[in-house]
């Protein structure tokens, strides 16, 4: 077990056999686990909500539990490794609870324009993950779990996890370098402002499942995820003293141009393939326009891309298709 007691001059430690953890870090460790029991509330609130109240019926909860693990697999495998990687970036090449003024600014400026390429790719991504989910959530769930799977409201609500996904890539980069760089008083603000988050998660819950149904958690996640957004980047954009990373995450005019044609394309692919068409060849039909479409709006997005970004994306890529690109 831990030994806690103070030796002479004030100085203050907790030995664990031969280990020695200084007491700022060991109030850092304690603000953290306080705060990731706060986001697990956060995470898991709806399951609450939906156990306590009989909000709605246990079918749907179990259709909900489905779309929700189908498309958290996107969170956990993709998101989660590169907001880890990140955040460990961040916090070695940046101090943490120093201001601008005292930190290395070769670490500040690649920190800067890291953070920048991170979440413009997180932002087309999203983009992408939202236009085409769409047009082809009820074939992934006609694939994934049959026809009475797909005729169901779970296609309804896939389509609508689609931009939840989008705004969780957002919040996981904003958080990342949010936690990296915050200092030990920052993080316990913080979590009073988790707290009240959850809170507020809860009761957006169990209003807007009333109100829509069981879509009305994922409105509430969606909302939640925007809250924590804004104050991750109303700090970032105080510490830089800029807003250029926000820009960043805007895409160009005829980049959005083109991306509303593919999408719309491929939603007329699957009214009149899908829907009219409701066939073998049809399915297959809507899913080489997707692929071409998409193929066209990730060829224009690296050929309209700049250096900058190129090599952020490389970098993240598997060696095997960097050489292709190279």
């Amino acid at each position: 077990w831990f030994t806690y007691f103070t030796k002479s001059g004030g100085y203050d430690k907790v030995w664990y056999e031969n280990a020695c953890v200084a007491p700022a870090h060991l109030r850092l460790m304690m603000s953290f686990g306080k705060q990731s029991v706060l986001k697990q509330l956060l995470t898991e609130g709806e399951a609450y909500v939906m156990t306590l109240f009989p909000v709605i019926s246990f079918a749907q909860q179990g259709v909900f539990s489905t779309i929700s693990r189908l498309a958290s697999i996107v969170m956990r495998v993709g998101f989660k490794n590169i907001e880890d990687s990140y955040y460990l970036l961040f916090a070695q090449m940046l101090k943490r609870g120093l201001p601008r003024e005292q930190q290395n600014s070769d670490s500040l400026e690649t920190c800067k324009e890291t953070l920048g390429n991170l979440l413009r790719f997180m932002t087309f991504f999203g983009i992408i993950i939202t236009v085409y989910g769409l047009s082809y959530s009820r074939i992934a769930l006609l694939l994934y779990g049959g026809r009475k799977l797909a005729d169901s409201e779970a296609t309804f609500l896939l389509q609508m996890y689609c931009p939840y996904i989008y705004v969780c890539g957002i919040n996981g980069v904003t958080e990342a370098f949010f936690f990296a760089i915050m200092s030990q008083v920052e993080v316990e603000r913080h979590n009073l402002r988790l707290l009240g988050f959850s809170l507020l998660f809860l009761a957006l819950s169990l209003c807007l499942s009333y109100i829509f149904g069981t879509v009305g958690f994922i409105f509430a996640n969606i909302a939640n995820m925007i809250i924590r957004i804004s104050f991750s980047i109303k700090y970032i954009t105080e510490f830089y003293d800029t807003i250029d990373m926000v820009y960043r995450m805007i895409p160009n005019i005829p980049e959005i141009m083109l991306i509303t044609v593919c999408g719309s394309t491929a939603l007329l692919s699957k009214f009149v393939l899908e829907v009219i068409a409701d066939s073998v060849l049809g399915y297959i039909c809507h899913i080489i326009i997707g692929c071409l479409s998409i193929t066209l709006v990730l060829q224009y997005t690296w050929m309209a891309e700049d250096t900058s970004f190129k090599l952020f994306i490389k970098s993240i890529l598997p060696s095997r298709i960097r050489d292709k690109l190279e």
